[in-house]
């Protein structure tokens, strides 16, 4: 956007205007108008004063249109007689206005009167009571009335001054203030919505939260109870001599179980046929297994006493065994073990 000041075009005269867009024409050219008119005594034009009136600008004190300046009367010449009459004189105004008489000053010396009220007789002062007055007081009052005419002229053209260079930068500023509370209502809005939306996930976080305490308190209820269940066992479990023996027992039964077969079948003067599993079942609780030559593990037994061996070689027919215990060292016989023990059975084997 272009703008330029606007200048006087008198070369004596340094007044500008600034901030008025070149595209406003018609604000630029008001404002060089307005100036003329109050500091050069130009005349406004009938559109000048239209487009104030419809701008909402101020017309200067001093400005006159062309039109009404045509319309005026004519002014009269005249001087002061030096006579005046005032409301007090019997031949004074009824409606208690100073007279001030004048003669014309056109050839035909026609006598006229100024009629003055209370106001204007006031400012007129003492030049009414004493016209050849020349005391000290007397030239007080017209400096003051000097002075006052002075600041008065001042301060219209300060305002005409801030109206036309000011009122631009307070529209400006507005609509700057304007946006920025538009911008500030923007992120406000923005900001509520990100409020909605955090509180929606606090709602499903704390959903989730209350599920997941609702599992834990299942999971810790399902841990007490395998603890209370754990306290069943724990401390209580058979020892070694308490398992074997158990074993024992069970083979025992089996033992038994093969012996009354076998008596069972022979008790007769023709005795049957022993069951062929007899044996087999008999020679299993002894833990006799057929050996296999490719099977190269170390058999693992144990005595009647539940003590634990260890195969370690065979030479010549003779398997030699050694105790599982960390000391065990001499290799024996396992004939000699199944003798000194009452027994000795294959539980297992290892590399």
């Amino acid at each position: 956007m272009s703008i330029s000041p606007v200048n006087c075009p008198n070369t004596d005269c340094y007044w500008s205007a600034h901030g008025i867009p070149d595209k406003y024409t018609e604000a630029r050219a008001w404002h060089l108008a307005a100036h003329r008119a109050e500091e050069h005594g130009e005349l406004l034009t009938a559109e000048q004063v239209a487009y104030a009136t419809r701008a909402g600008h101020t017309l200067p004190n001093c400005a006159r249109t062309a039109a009404a300046v045509a319309a005026a009367p004519e002014p009269i010449p005249a001087r002061w007689d030096r006579t005046v009459i005032l409301p007090e004189h019997p031949n004074g105004d009824l409606d208690g206005q100073t007279i001030v008489c004048c003669i014309t000053d056109d050839g035909t010396k026609r006598p006229i009167g100024l009629f003055l009220d209370d106001e204007h007789r006031e400012a007129l002062g003492l030049l009414l009571v004493d016209p050849n007055g020349e005391d000290e007081e007397h030239a007080t009052l017209l400096a003051e009335v000097q002075r006052l005419k002075t600041e008065l002229a001042q301060a219209q053209e300060d305002i005409a001054f801030t109206e036309r260079n000011t009122l631009p930068e307070l529209r400006r500023t507005v609509e700057h203030h304007q946006d920025g509370k538009k911008r500030w209502r923007d992120r406000a809005q923005k900001a509520e919505a990100r409020v909605a939306e955090l509180e929606a996930e606090r709602h499903t976080t704390n959903e989730a939260l209350s599920d997941a305490a609702q599992q834990l308190r299942a999971n810790s209820d399902r841990i007490t109870e395998l603890e209370a269940e754990l306290t069943k066992y724990v401390g209580k479990e058979p020892t070694i001599a308490e398992e074997m023996e158990y074993l024992s027992g069970c083979l025992n039964a089996v033992r038994d179980l093969c012996d009354a077969t076998e008596k069972q079948a022979t008790r007769w003067e023709h005795p049957l046929p022993v069951p062929e599993w007899v044996e087999t079942v008999r020679a299993a609780t002894d833990g006799v297994r057929p050996d296999d030559p490719n099977d190269n593990r170390h058999r693992i037994l144990v005595d009647g006493k539940g003590n634990g061996w260890i195969s370690v070689c065979s030479d010549e027919g003779t398997e030699w065994v050694v105790p599982i215990q960390p000391a065990a060292h001499v290799e024996q016989d396992v004939r000699d073990v199944a003798d000194e023990t009452g027994s000795l059975r294959e539980i297992g084997r290892c590399w």
